[in-house]
């Protein structure tokens, strides 16, 4: 396994800067993404929920699949979420708040990026970097020069699939807790409510 520095492997930018948006039709409508739309361990898959807007000005830069977005500040789970964009929808774009990341070697899969951005390794990494005190945040210049793991293509598939498993059964499990939890609310109502 060897190190890379993440500028090496993507480009990162800062998302669509609001001031040329508009809620007023135009000839550019699209769909923004927004930071709480990101799911960890999810990809980005289409417009569904998604803020329409409208462009006044210059034609924003719509996300392409690949496209890796990041959320550079701290959120309430204490994570800064990424997640990959693997939709055909032409027209979202990420919105205020968000850094893209378009891969330029192919040295590392945009799957495989995302997932060690948000294993435990790749946030303790983040947090090390992040500035603020109550609002952590991922300045650029210091993102960039990052070290990534670099595993060979079949480890990186393994890893990504690992992870997207794992996920899907925590998700699974939430479900089952709170239809059992349902379930017990219903019995001990049952059971200890006054008849009416």
């Amino acid at each position: 396994m060897r190190l890379e520095e993440l500028k090496s492997i993507v480009n990162i930018r800062s998302s669509l800067n609001f001031r040329s948006v508009s809620t007023e039709e135009s000839t550019s409508g699209a769909y923004i993404l927004q930071p709480k739309d990101i799911i960890l361990g999810s990809p980005i898959s289409d417009s569904k929920g998604l803020m329409r807007s409208f462009f006044k000005q210059s034609t924003p830069t719509y996300l392409e699949i690949g496209d890796i977005v990041l959320i550079p500040r701290c959120t309430d789970t204490g994570n800064f979420k990424s997640a990959v964009y693997t939709g055909s929808e032409d027209r979202i774009i990420a919105g205020a708040s968000l850094y893209i990341l378009k891969t330029v070697s192919d040295i590392a899969s945009p799957h495989y990026i995302a997932s060690f951005l948000n294993s435990a390794v790749g946030q303790s990494m983040l947090h090390k970097i992040a500035t603020g005190a109550t609002i952590k945040y991922l300045p650029v210049s210091l993102l960039k020069d990052i070290q990534i793991p670099i595993l060979p293509k079949a480890q990186q598939k393994s890893f990504v699939e690992l992870e997207k498993n794992i996920r899907q059964q925590i998700k699974l499990l939430d479900e089952s807790k709170n239809i059992f939890s349902k379930l017990l609310n219903g019995v001990s109502q049952s059971l200890f409510s006054p008849n009416v």
